[in-house]
C-alpha cells in the first residue's frame, strides 16, 4: 500500500502494463511490490513507467549495414514499450534524448537523418535531417532529442511533436551543427485507446538514415538514451 499524496490531491495510480486507473482504499491507493505503478496527474514531471523496459539506455550494440533505405535502422537494441492509454489524455506527453557516436566511409559527405515512431516503424511522429558533412568521421557525436505532447484522442489521436538533431559536420572535434523539426501540425498517431490498441503497447523507436553514404561502412551507437513522461 502507499499512502495518498496529500499535497497533490489531484493525484491517482496507475498499472503500468494495462493503463487502468487503480482503485483508491480510504486514504491508501493499491499497490504492489515492484516497478509495477505510477502517479500520474497533479501536474510536474514524474518518472515513466515502462512496460518491459526501463526508461534509461546505456551503450546499445552498434547498429552497421545499409542506411540508405527509406526508413533507416533501428538503434535501439529494443523498442520501448509505453502503455498506450496512458498517453491517451490531453496533453500527457514523452520527452526524450538519445546520443552516440558515427562513424562514415571518408569517401562520401552524408548527411544524418533521425526519425522516431510510435508503434514500431509505423507512425512517424518526429524526423530531422542535417546538412552534409565536409570530412570522415570516426566515432564522430551526435545527439537527437524531442517531445511529444497528445492533442486528439482514441482512434483519432494525434500528438505535436519537437525537438532538434546535432553533429559537427566537418571534423569530430568541430563545433556542433544543430538542426530542428520544421513541424507546423499535430501528426496522426492512430488508436491511443486500450480498447483500440490491443497491445496496450505504444512501440517507440529511433531510426537512422544516411543520405549520400554508403551501405557497407557507416556505424551508429547509442550511448545513451532517456525516455520520461511528463505533465
Amino acid at each position: 500500500m502507499q499512502p495518498k499524496d496529500f499535497f497533490n490531491p489531484g493525484a491517482h495510480y496507475v498499472d503500468a502494463t494495462t493503463g487502468n486507473v487503480l482503485p483508491q482504499f480510504g486514504p491508501f491507493w493499491c499497490d504492489q511490490v515492484g516497478p509495477k505503478f505510477t502517479e500520474l496527474g497533479g501536474g510536474g514531471q514524474i518518472p515513466l513507467a515502462l512496460a518491459g523496459t526501463v526508461a534509461v539506455k546505456n551503450a546499445q550494440t552498434a547498429v552497421t549495414g545499409d542506411f540508405t533505405v527509406a526508413a533507416g535502422q533501428n538503434i535501439l537494441d529494443a523498442a520501448v514499450g509505453i502503455p498506450a492509454s496512458v498517453l491517451n489524455v490531453a496533453t500527457k506527453g514523452i520527452y526524450f534524448y538519445a546520443s552516440g557516436v558515427w562513424t562514415t566511409n571518408g569517401t562520401w559527405t552524408p548527411t544524418m537523418r533521425v526519425t522516431a515512431t510510435l508503434a514500431g516503424a509505423t507512425n512517424v511522429v518526429l524526423t530531422i535531417s542535417g546538412a552534409a558533412t565536409t570530412a570522415a568521421q570516426t566515432n564522430a557525436p551526435w545527439f537527437f532529442y524531442g517531445t511529444l505532447s497528445t492533442v486528439g484522442l482514441d482512434a483519432s489521436a494525434t500528438q505535436e511533436t519537437h525537438g532538434g538533431l546535432g553533429y559537427p559536420t566537418a571534423t569530430v572535434t568541430a563545433a556542433v551543427a544543430e538542426f530542428l523539426d520544421q513541424n507546423t501540425a499535430a501528426q496522426t498517431l492512430g488508436d491511443l485507446s486500450a480498447s483500440g490498441n490491443t497491445a496496450n503497447l505504444v512501440n517507440f523507436q529511433l531510426n537512422l538514415k544516411v543520405v549520400n553514404g554508403t551501405n557497407t561502412t557507416d556505424s551508429v551507437t547509442v550511448r545513451q538514451a532517456f525516455f520520461e513522461l511528463i505533465n
